[in-house]
């Protein structure tokens, strides 16, 4: 029996296209009423979790729509295939998509985020993007372990009826509750979003853009919560890196056989 192939970067299954063409394709679903779509916006954490965790890499695999968002994840796939590619970050897809969907009139519900978060992202949604019909849940700590507590999130999302859903419970944790709890939901549109509300809402504070664009806004969050961050990067971007180096070097010594 061959060996299970291990979640490498080059059968990464990510979708090509700038940030307006993801909105673009997400929204014209959404405003369709299409069958759920998970949306996954893929970083060198995410990568590293899927490699340990099979469900995970199954689910990203199942994704209807892949983004790149880490830089690192981005420049290892540039090197191994030697094509551009370009870096959403899943934090600037939640103003890009709401900003599509706006003219639509959609609904838009947040779940998940620190206390507090996205109560602030819905008011400051709300102010860019007259149009939509927001809702928001911010479910306890442990919530998901409660199947009382779990039955009621299932139920708000099934009243408020959203278009777009943005998860907000860090991952694996979205990626898996998306795929198990809210797919069968019918949701047209279901992305997780990691940190994206505390961020939106200023309650953490966003690396400078130069900072973001050099592809150094995992350095300045390391430097703001260096306890929380500093051995989760650096664990993180030891095994990224072996496994971006495996593949390099067993494709150049490789047997032509």
């Amino acid at each position: 029996m061959p060996a299970r192939k291990k979640f490498s970067l080059r059968n990464l299954p990510y979708h090509p296209g700038t940030r307006d063409d993801v909105a673009n394709r997400l929204v014209r679903h959404a405003s369709e009423k299409g069958p759920t779509q998970l949306v996954i916006s893929l970083n060198g954490q995410i990568f590293v979790l899927a490699r340990k965790i099979p469900a995970l890499a199954d689910i990203i695999r199942r994704a209807e729509e892949v983004t790149l968002d880490g830089i690192s994840v981005c420049k290892g796939i540039e090197w191994l295939s030697g094509r551009k590619v370009e870096r959403i970050q899943g934090v600037d897809m939640v103003g890009r998509l709401c900003e599509h969907a706006n003219p639509y009139g959609l609904r838009v519900m947040l779940l998940g985020g620190r206390p507090g978060a996205a109560e602030k992202t819905r008011s400051l949604l709300a102010e860019r993007c007259p149009g939509l019909t927001l809702g928001i849940n911010c479910p306890p700590m442990g919530f998901d372990r409660d199947e009382e507590a779990l039955e009621q999130v299932r139920e708000s999302i099934r009243s408020f009826a959203p278009d777009i859903l943005f998860v907000a419970f860090g991952a694996p944790k979205q990626e898996l509750f998306m795929d198990r709890q809210i797919r069968p939901l019918n949701v047209p549109v279901v992305m997780a979003v990691g940190g994206s509300f505390e961020m939106i809402s200023g309650m953490i504070r966003r690396a400078p853009v130069w900072m973001q664009n050099a592809g150094l806004e995992w350095f300045f969050r390391m430097l703001m919560e260096p306890r929380r961050l500093l051995w989760r990067y650096l664990s993180t971007n030891t095994i990224f890196l072996w496994a971006l180096f495996s593949e390099l070097f067993a494709d150049r010594f490789e047997s032509p056989a």
